[in-house]
């Protein structure tokens, strides 16, 4: 990437209003292999605006203006090895919303921590490529994990 060159956004970009933004840079750079790309403080120091890249997926995040409430959001987070993911999410600060397991019925593993600042990242890997037809199958043959939140 060129230098002053802004990274290549998609049209779709999670915005998150979370409190301690500083603090969620270091836990996404630590748990999640995040890469900041930009953050901007408010004059009252604050962060007004940050952005990261995550397997290559840009996340956008500040803390809220006055008038705004807290916002966190639930995103899903498709890695290579969900199972090493989330232990480092948990080992960084993270809290388990769900420990990782197979879901037969979507081909996938994957489980759920939640960060420092509330969010919750749904951290997957695909074990299997499965059809739509194969999903709905497996899904009426039962085939679907009833997880403990």
């Amino acid at each position: 990437m060129e230098k002053n060159s802004p990274p290549k956004r998609g049209s779709l970009i999670p915005y998150l209003l979370v409190a301690g933004v500083k603090d969620l840079l270091v836990y996404l750079e630590q748990a999640l292999g995040a890469t900041t790309l930009l953050a901007l403080d408010a004059p009252n120091g604050r962060v007004m605006h940050a952005e990261v890249l995550i397997e290559g997926s840009m996340v956008m995040m500040g803390e809220p203006p006055e008038g705004l409430d807290l916002m966190p959001g639930s995103i899903y987070l498709t890695v290579s090895d969900c199972d090493a993911v989330y232990a480092r999410a948990l080992e960084s600060g993270g809290k388990s919303i769900m420990e990782v397991m197979d879901m037969p019925h979507a081909g996938e593993r994957y489980g759920g921590v939640q960060d420092p600042a509330g969010n919750i990242w749904w951290i997957a890997s695909q074990i299997d490529a499965l059809s739509e037809e194969e999903q709905r199958r497996r899904i009426e043959a039962g085939m679907v994990p009833k997880p403990k939140f």
